[in-house]
């Protein structure tokens, strides 16, 4: 599935927002960008769930690793709690709206019912 769509999504964006640059580094931000979603596949292939609604900062529940992950791109510490817990729970609200506006449950139903 990602030999598909790899080159449907990721080059034509590079395009997009570097066009004007040489190849040699249109290829490298390629070259990383397929590096990076390997590495993030890895890391959120080992959540056993979506929620863990009893513990929202498990490490075994992909929404809440998510989150985490983007706290530390933004540069907000977990020992600064009242931050850390408004930007973590921002994200969490902000995933939990994309993933319902996408419908992706219904869909992956469907898929399922139609193997």
């Amino acid at each position: 599935m990602q030999d598909q769509l790899y080159p449907l999504i990721i080059r034509p964006t590079i395009e997009t927002i570097f066009g004007h640059w040489p190849p040699n580094l249109k290829d490298g931000l390629e070259t990383e960008f397929i590096e990076k979603l390997g590495h993030a596949e890895t890391e959120y292939a080992v959540c056993k769930q979506l929620l863990n609604r009893d513990n929202p900062l498990s490490e075994n529940a992909l929404s809440s690793k998510f989150a985490g992950n983007v706290c530390i791109l933004l540069g907000v510490e977990k020992a600064n709690t009242t931050t850390y817990a408004a930007s973590f729970m921002k994200v969490m609200e902000l995933a939990t709206d994309s993933f319902s506006q996408l419908a992706l449950r219904e869909k992956i139903r469907a898929i399922g019912k139609g193997l």
